[in-house]
C-alpha cells in the first residue's frame, strides 16, 4: 500500500497499491467494498474529493485519473506529466485538482473539463496540498508556493523562473529544515 484516504464523512477508506488498483474499504464490515481498476503502473497518491463524489488518483504511469466510486469507473483520466506523478491534492471547494510528478511540474486542473489549467515547476514538491483558505497558495514538502491560478502553461521548464517557497520546508535533499528558502537548521543522516 503507497496512500490511503479518508472519505471526508469517515464512512469509507480508499488504499492505493503497487498491484495498479485502488480498493474502497467498507469500514462497518471491515471488507473490500470496491476495486478499481484502469493505471497501467503503481498507484502512488490518492485524496478524495471534499464531497466525497469523486476520488483521484496518481500512478507512476504518468496520469491521474478522477473515479466516481458509486458507479465504480474512471471518469476522466488527465495527461501532461512527463514522469511519474506522486501527488495529488484537491482544493477544498472542488474546483480544482494538483498533481505533482518527479518531472517536477505541479499541474492545476480543472476536473470538470479535464483540462490543465495551469502549470509551475518546482524543484522538488514532493507531498502537496491546497492551502484551505487561499487557494492560490500550495504546500509542499520544500515550503508554500503562490500558485498564481492563472499563471500560463509553459511548454518547457524555465528554472531561472522557479518560484520562491516561502515558510518553512525541507531543502530538495532534505538535510536542512528552511524557512523562505533559506537554510535553517541541518538534519543530521540519523533523523
Amino acid at each position: 500500500i503507497l496512500s490511503i484516504a479518508w472519505s471526508q464523512d469517515g464512512t469509507r477508506l480508499a488504499s492505493a497499491s503497487y498491484d495498479k488498483t485502488i480498493r474502497i474499504w467498507d469500514l462497518a464490515t471491515g471488507q473490500c467494498a470496491l476495486i478499481l481498476t484502469g493505471h497501467s503502473n503503481s498507484v502512488n497518491s490518492i485524496a478524495w474529493s471534499q464531497d466525497g463524489s469523486r476520488l483521484a488518483s496518481t500512478s507512476d504511469d504518468k496520469t491521474v485519473r478522477i473515479w466516481d466510486p458509486a458507479l465504480g469507473q474512471c471518469v476522466s483520466t488527465l495527461e501532461g506529466h512527463s514522469d511519474s506523478v506522486r501527488s495529488i491534492t484537491w482544493s477544498q471547494d472542488g474546483t480544482r485538482l494538483a498533481s505533482a510528478s518527479w518531472d517536477k511540474a505541479v499541474r492545476i486542473w480543472d476536473p470538470a473539463t479535464g483540462q490543465c489549467a495551469s502549470v509551475v515547476y518546482i524543484r522538488s514538491p514532493g507531498f502537496i496540498e491546497f492551502d484551505k483558505v487561499n487557494l492560490n497558495q500550495i504546500h509542499t514538502t520544500i515550503g508554500t508556493f503562490d500558485i498564481g491560478f492563472n499563471r500560463p502553461i509553459m511548454s518547457t521548464q524555465s528554472f531561472a523562473s522557479l518560484p520562491r517557497p516561502y515558510g518553512y520546508g525541507l531543502n530538495d535533499d532534505y538535510s536542512w529544515i528552511t524557512y523562505n528558502g533559506v537554510n535553517l537548521l541541518w538534519l543530521p543522516v540519523e533523523y
